[in-house]
This record gives C-alpha cells, sequence and structure tokens, in this order.
C-alpha cells in the first residue's frame, strides 16, 4: 500500500519542520504544510491529503477549529488536533469540529502515530459508510415505487421522488414529520382516517400491509387507491431503527377489477361454452368450477376435478414456475400471466398446455384464479419431430453432422475439464456402392440399418454413433482411460460388422470396413 498522505498546520516553523521530520521516519508522505486557515483549507482542497494534523493556535482570521470545521465537514478530511491547550473552553469547541484525534503537547511520537493510525482506519471505515449510504440513497431514488423510511419516532428521514409525486411532499418539507402527516390514508369504504403503516410496524416491531385499494390522500387533495406494506428496521440485535413503508398507485388494478365486475354476467355464459378449457381455482389451488373443455384435456369429469387441486395434476418440473407466475398476481405486478406446463391427464400420461391465468376479486379482496388452458400437445409433437430431424439421421436414427458437432464440443469440453481422453472413429464401408449396384438402393438401405445396429451395441450409452452420409460413421468414445481402448472399440466393430447380413432375400457379407 501506498504511505498515507497528511498535511500539517502550524504556525512555528520549527515545530512544523520537526513534526514532518517524525512522520517522514515514521513512513508517511507530506504533502505540505500550512500555517493559517486559508493556506489550510486551499492546500487540504488542492493536494487532498488522507489525513490534517491542526494546531488549533495558528496565524490568520481562523484558529484551528475554525479551519478544522471547514477541512472536515466540507472536504470529509480527517482532522487530529495537536495543541498545547486543553481547557474546558477550547476542548469543546475542538469537539463541535468533529475531530479524529486530540493530543495535547508535548506528546510522546508513538501516542502520535497511535493517534494517525486510528484515525486513518475510522476514516475509511465512515468513508465506506458515505458510499453505502449513498449507493442505498441512489437505488431507492430509482426503484417504481413509493419508498418512505422513518425513525423510531416514526418521522420522516427519506422519501424518494415517487413517493414526493404521490404525496405532493418534497424530501425537504416533510424530513423530520410525523409520517402520518405525510401519508394520510383512508378505508377505501368508510373514508375513516387509517394510522400509517409505518407508526404499526414500529410500533408493533412487524410487517403491517395496507388493505388493499385503501386511498392515500395527498398534499393537493387528491386521492390515490395504494397498496403494499411496511416493516420494521431493525439492527443485528434486534433494535428497531426505524420502518420503511413502500407503496404504489393501485388505480390501474382496481379498474381491471371494475372491468371484470361488469363482464361477470358475460364471463359466466362464456365459461362452460369456451373451446378452451376453463377453470376458476380458489387461492388453494383447488378446482372450483371446470368447463368440458379442461375436463376433456385431463381425462376426467367435473366431479373428478372439483374434489382435486391443480397442484396434484400439474407436473413436479413445472411447479415452482408456476408458483413464481402466481405470487406476480397476488403482489400485484401484472393482471394476468401466461406461461407453458405440463399436466398429469389420467392414466399418468403427460399433456402439454398453454395457460393464462387471472387474478378475480371478491368485495375488493383476492377471490380466485381464473384458468384458460389450450392444448399444446400437437405443437409439441410437431416441434420434436422437427428437432429430432434436425439431428438425426432419418434412415438409421442416428446422429446426423449436426448432432455429431455438438456431442463432439461436448465431450471435448468435459474431457478438458475432467482431464480425460475421449476417441473419434471414423468408419467407412469398403465397396458399398457394389450392394446398391447389385442388390439395389433398398438392399442397400437395409444393410445400412443394419449396421447402425450392430454399431450400437459396440459402444456404450455414454459415447455417440453418427452417420455423415452414404457408408461413413463415426463413433465418439467419450471418458476413456487409456488410447488402446479405442483399438479395442475399433476390433469390436470390425468383428461385428463381418458378420454376414441378409439384403433382401439374397444372402451376402457385410462390406468391409475401413475404421
Amino acid at each position: 500500500m501506498l504511505p498515507a498522505t497528511i498535511m500539517i498546520v502550524e504556525d512555528e516553523a520549527i515545530v512544523a519542520m520537526d513534526l514532518s521530520s517524525q512522520l517522514q521516519e515514521m513512513g508517511y508522505q507530506i504533502c505540505g504544510t500550512a500555517d493559517n486557515g486559508e493556506d489550510a483549507i486551499a492546500m487540504a482542497r488542492q493536494h487532498k491529503p488522507q489525513l490534517v494534523l491542526m494546531d488549533i493556535v495558528i496565524k490568520g482570521d481562523m484558529d484551528g477549529v475554525d479551519s478544522a470545521r471547514h477541512i472536515s465537514r466540507g472536504l470529509h478530511i480527517p482532522v487530529i488536533f495537536l495543541t498545547a491547550y486543553s481547557d474546558t473552553n477550547t476542548v469543546d469547541r475542538a469537539t463541535k469540529a468533529a475531530p479524529y484525534g486530540y493530543l495535547t503537547k508535548p506528546f510522546e511520537p508513538k501516542e502520535l502515530r497511535a493517534a494517525i493510525e486510528v484515525a486513518l482506519y475510522k476514516s475509511v471505515l465512515e468513508q465506506q459508510l458515505r458510499e453505502s449510504e449513498q449507493w442505498f440513497s441512489s437505488t431507492l431514488r430509482c426503484v417504481g415505487d413509493a419508498v418512505i423510511a422513518t425513525n423510531p419516532e416514526a418521522r420522516v428521514r427519506f422519501m424518494n421522488p415517487h413517493a414526493e409525486l404521490l404525496t405532493g411532499w418534497s424530501l425537504n418539507e416533510a424530513l423530520g414529520h410525523d409520517v402520518d402527516e405525510i401519508l394520510r390514508l383512508t378505508n377505501a369504504d368508510s373514508g375513516a382516517a387509517i394510522e400509517s403503516p409505518a407508526r404499526r410496524a414500529v410500533r408493533d416491531n412487524r410487517v403491517v400491509g395496507i388493505e388493499y385499494g385503501d386511498s392515500l390522500l395527498a398534499r393537493d387533495g387528491v386521492k390515490w387507491p395504494v397498496d403494499d406494506s411496511a416493516a420494521p428496521i431493525r439492527t443485528e440485535g434486534g433494535k428497531v431503527l426505524g420502518a420503511v413503508v413502500v407503496f404504489r398507485d393501485a388505480t390501474e388494478r382496481l379498474r381491471y377489477v371494475r372491468e371484470l365486475r361488469r363482464s361477470e354476467e358475460q364471463f359466466r355464459r362464456a365459461f362452460d361454452f369456451a373451446p378452451a378449457g376453463m377453470a376458476l381455482v380458489a387461492m388453494d389451488g383447488e378446482f372450483l368450477q371446470v368447463n368440458d373443455a379442461i375436463c376433456k384435456l385431463l381425462g376426467r369429469t367435473q366431479d373428478e376435478l372439483c374434489g382435486m387441486r391443480q397442484q396434484d395434476l400439474t407436473h413436479e418440473d413445472d411447479a415452482n414456475d408456476e408458483r413464481k407466475q402466481l405470487m406476480q398476481l397476488l403482489v400485484g405486478v401484472t393482471p394476468a400471466v401466461q406461461f407453458e406446463k405440463r399436466y398429469r391427464k389420467k392414466g399418468g400420461h403427460d399433456v402439454w398446455a398453454l395457460v393464462g391465468i387471472s387474478l378475480l376479486h371478491s368485495s375488493d379482496e383476492p377471490h380466485c384464479y381464473l384458468y384458460q388452458v389450450h392444448n399444446l400437445s400437437d405443437r409439441k409433437e410437431v416441434e420434436h419431430q422437427l428437432a429430432h430431424l434436425a439431428h438425426y439421421d432419418t434412415l438409421t436414427g442416428l446422429a446426423n453432422r449436426a448432432r455429431l458437432r455438438i456431442e463432439a464440443e461436448h465431450m471435448l469440453s468435459s474431457a478438458r475439464r475432467q482431464h480425460h481422453q475421449f476417441a473419434v472413429v471414423f468408419i467407412d464401408l469398403d465397396h458399398f456402392k457394389r450392394t446398391n449396384d447389385t442388390l439395389g438402393h433398398e438392399s442397400g438401405d437395409q444393410l445400412l440399418l443394419l449396421v447402425a445396429q450392430r454399431l450400437a451395441v459396440c459402444v456404450r450409452e455414454s459415447d455417440c454413433v453418427a452417420r455423415l452420409g452414404g457408408d461413413e460413421f463415426v463413433l465418439l468414445l467419450a471418458d476413456l482411460d487409456r488410447a488402446v481402448d479405442a483399438s479395442i472399440v475399433a476390433e469390436k466393430v470390425r468383428m461385428a460388422l463381418t458378420e454376414p447380413s441378409t439384403c433382401s432375400a439374397t444372402t451376402c457379407r457385410s462390406p468391409p470396413v475401413s475404421a
């Protein structure tokens, strides 16, 4: 680490020189000396030292205490007072400048060094704290929700811009005010005033929710429907430092609910006859009402489904994603979600479905979910077939060139990572053209199928068998301990392919193999 830079403010030149010499012997770097307050402030602003050693009695209109106040508070540079005065009045004035140390002359070098090291360490910690506070403050100012933080007496300490917009109070205006003055909430039904959730969170030391649809009365008289919650701010030891309340404008959510209520009758008529699967699902997942389409999709009757929970019919690999989607609805992130999942059909078969979910309310409270389910089985089958055609040979079912490249890259990466070997074996059927010319292409295809089958039984499941095209094949042999293992497999392949094969109605020998 580079030596710490120190600035000396001392009106006696000989004392300043002696002090500078001592500090350099201790390994510190002196960036300058000054004998008056104006020069000290200018020098500190220019050199930005890590520490200032300040005599209280110095030249000029400002003494050391006033100079230290400008340096420590304005420039955030720590100051240690070195003075011959220790009377009560001087100490009281010095304390108000927030020094990092106070040494009374004369002092020992070891005392000076100890004071410097403590001050430097404390300065680093306080700088980190300031940066952390600035980081959190900037983060909270950027979030889309309104945020208000209070002290233990429920007085405002912080508001972000979105909270200023909804309440009509600026941060400077609200600082120190009781949070109930700023966050004025009223009951959505009765219009009665509601105690701030921040105050309740501090008093009860627990998370407190804002009732959905409660109104925020802004400073200009505008009412905003809001929702969210407040929580106490605690130290690691459990001491309550205040509370933070996070809220948002719920106008859009309420509008969706009102629109849904107005269309309730149309919904009931359309529900039973919808071509897509439809279901009303309770908050705990129990089926409340289903239509014929979803019964056919899941292979169950209405009575069977209404005695089950939708979680019981969801593939275990898709359950966690569905829970996340439902949570977005509950916290009001979105009025509806859509995703793909697999259902367990009666008999144990899986069926793919595109699921859309909306959250329905009753008396402004979450009541149930509306599921819309579309069968994706045909589309998934087509996607599977297309994916298979893109990576596998249509005649033999072996991996094709594209799949071989993927498998080779995977094995190469695994071999490097695990320090194993793998082998590539190229196989060519000599004189294969003679089979096609003499027995026909159908017999040639039968021979290729037979070769593919025999190759498959010569390798492990972790290996890869691919057809490059024509009569060329490739084996990728993974996780080999010895290079000779590849030769053993190649010989096994050669022996397997020399066995006689039947092509159409004519018995023939397999073509010679080059490997």
